[in-house]
């Protein structure tokens, strides 16, 4: 049915997180025809030339404004059409077909592909980084015609501030986007952080929303927002001020009703959703219901996380995997499964940063929650680091003080003063 131009379909019960824009379906140029083209020379073509070519990438776009998209009516309203379930899969199946030898295969896979709109989201940002340059591209592309809405009628005032021009910001700004919405009171900004986890393509930022949505239910994420830009003796007060508050998982710092809530919206947000930054928060909205299952989960996860690090490192980084195993350290505590939570914690040191803020942070983390055994590995791991860095002789001198070694306090202290005379 057509009114004005435009389809007039049925409404998505779905919230509506992302669309298609009306404008996206368009007959491509014929110079972005042929660049297009060119991008994927699996065949040589001498008969059918540029326009099949320029009729393919039309039917592409009009197929994935019709997959799942959102059309704006001449009355203003928007509205959504919903793709045919399809099993994961098949989806995988047509990714793979995207590398077709044969190019008509690989034409019909990716108008399929367009066709199935958000639905296929997930695996064209997985098939982003595929080892086959033209499923790699062809997956780019067909994600280039997704216009993605990150704020939603119903979102509070300030979520619309800070996610207003997102897709216009740098990746920096970004980050501090997300920091800012886990900082918005009552949960406000959680929704928004589902969101980007779901269908941010930056695989590292995804992750960032979700950790941020975690730490936003208090607990241990304190330490993870450590300040910069700042004063050393700021900093200082501030990583002290930690210290005199007693440490707390996410399974003890939330009441029942407001954690309920959360695991909700959770779930509303990402059910289907097959990235790691949506399974990450999947697993933990069901930590109060079956807390043991939950981290046999979370501990697969923060294994498959670091074996990315290893084989895909432009998806993560050691930061991620280290606050995966610091959550997953507390959750042991919250259930007295005391030498399990330190073996995590010892585990942490393999992805801490060499360098002095990190491993000074990290320090006063472990030191915040008593875990002795695994200082004592920190210095003799990092004992070059420690040897001619006054800030992380003095970290260390405040650990062995609250640990009670009055004596060997004293003499990293003595050490620090040696290399830092002014002090």
């Amino acid at each position: 049915m057509f009114a004005g131009g435009f389809i007039s379909p049925a409404p998505d019960p779905r919230p509506r997180l992302c669309e298609y824009k009306s404008e996206r379906v368009q007959r491509p140029s014929s110079r972005k025809a042929s660049a297009t083209m060119n991008q994927f020379p699996r065949q040589s073509w001498h008969v059918h030339g540029s326009a099949l070519w320029r009729g393919v990438l039309a039917s592409a776009a009009l197929a994935f404004a019709i997959g799942y998209g959102t059309w704006a009516r001449a009355d203003g309203e928007v509205t959504s059409v919903t793709a045919p379930a399809v099993s994961s899969a098949q989806i995988d199946e047509l990714i793979a077909q995207l590398g077709h030898e044969d190019f008509f295969v690989r034409e019909r896979a990716q108008q399929q592909l367009a066709e199935l709109g958000f639905h296929a989201f997930d695996a064209l940002v997985a098939a982003e980084n595929h080892a086959d340059i033209e499923i790699a591209a062809r997956a780019r592309y067909l994600l280039r015609l997704m216009e993605i809405e990150w704020t939603r009628d119903d979102d509070p005032p300030e979520v619309k501030r800070l996610l207003g021009n997102y897709d216009q910001l740098d990746e920096d700004t970004r980050q501090q986007r997300i920091a800012e919405l886990a900082k918005l009171p009552d949960d406000q900004g959680l929704a928004a952080l589902c969101r980007l986890a779901r269908f941010q393509r930056s695989d590292q930022l995804a992750k960032r929303a979700a950790l941020e949505a975690i730490r936003q239910g208090g607990g241990d994420g304190g330490f993870a927002q450590w300040p910069t830009g700042q004063p050393a003796d700021e900093t200082a007060v501030w990583a002290l001020s930690l210290l005199d508050k007693q440490p707390r998982s996410v399974l003890d710092a939330i009441e029942p009703e407001r954690w309920a809530q959360r695991a909700q919206t959770i779930r509303d947000s990402l059910a289907g959703s097959s990235r790691a930054a949506a399974s990450w928060l999947l697993t933990y909205a069901s930590l109060r219901e079956s807390p043991e299952e939950a981290l046999t989960d979370w501990a697969q996860l923060v294994e498959r996380e670091a074996a990315t690090l290893k084989t895909a490192p432009q998806q993560t980084e050691p930061a991620i995997v280290q606050e995966l195993l610091r959550l997953e350290s507390g959750w042991l505590r919250s259930l007295e499964r005391q030498a399990d939570a330190e073996a995590t914690m010892l585990r942490t040191l393999d992805f801490v940063r060499p360098d002095s803020e990190s491993l000074a942070q990290h320090l006063l983390w472990l030191t915040w929650h008593e875990a002795w055994s695994v200082i004592d590995h920190a210095a003799e791991r990092f004992s070059a680091a420690f040897s001619d860095d006054p800030v992380l002789l003095y970290t260390l001198a405040f650990a062995r003080q609250k640990q009670g070694q009055m004596e060997q306090a004293e003499r990293l202290a003595a050490s620090a003063r040696e290399l830092n005379p002014r002090d």
